[in-house]
């Protein structure tokens, strides 16, 4: 009686053959049907140019409130539905006290969004928490503090996949009590 031996290596490679050939039938079979547009169906497309300068105002508001901003980075944002303006955010990066922070603006000089960097370490065990049963297979690659007139929320945390077959990361926001905002 002979036993055959195959190393576990390649019995791995064979199994993630098999996977990734079904994913990409899966894939095939997705894109051979027709694509079909309603009509109706409008194109909302976002166009992001870096600027030297938003609207006075706007700069006015971001001065007052970070007196000691370093290198401010300003970009535009429109949102474009059939190659015509309907909104425009002003979106700034820069340090301040030493954090990176993000603010994004309306056209009327309204803060939407606000984000600031904080480590790791600095999230609450309760977010910690929530986020290590809802997503176990992802691990904490930044996190921010957040703030938004258009949703709830009090951080937002980027999330990496630990398996190296998964390339997706994913923003999670939460609010103080560790509940998943969609």
């Amino acid at each position: 009686m002979k036993i055959i031996f195959i190393p576990l290596s390649i019995t791995m490679m064979i199994i993630s053959l098999l996977f990734a050939s079904c994913g990409t039938n899966k894939n095939m079979q997705a894109s051979s049907k027709p694509a079909t547009k309603d009509k109706k169906e409008e194109a909302v497309v976002p166009k992001i140019e870096p600027i030297a300068a938003p609207p006075v105002d706007i700069k006015n508001n971001f001065s007052t409130r970070f007196p000691s901003a370093e290198n401010p980075s300003w970009k535009k944002q429109s949102i474009l539905v059939e190659e015509a303006t309907i909104s425009t955010n002003y979106n700034v990066a820069f340090v301040d006290l030493g954090k990176k922070t993000w603010i994004t603006y309306s056209d009327q000089g309204n803060v939407i969004e606000e984000r600031q960097e904080i480590l790791i370490d600095q999230l609450p065990q309760n977010i910690y928490n929530a986020i290590r049963i809802n997503y176990p297979t992802y691990r904490v690659a930044s996190a921010t503090t957040y703030k938004s007139t258009e949703r709830v929320g009090s951080y937002a945390v980027m999330l990496r996949p630990l398996s190296k077959f998964d390339t997706k990361e994913i923003e999670v926001i939460l609010t103080e009590n560790a509940s998943l905002v969609e």
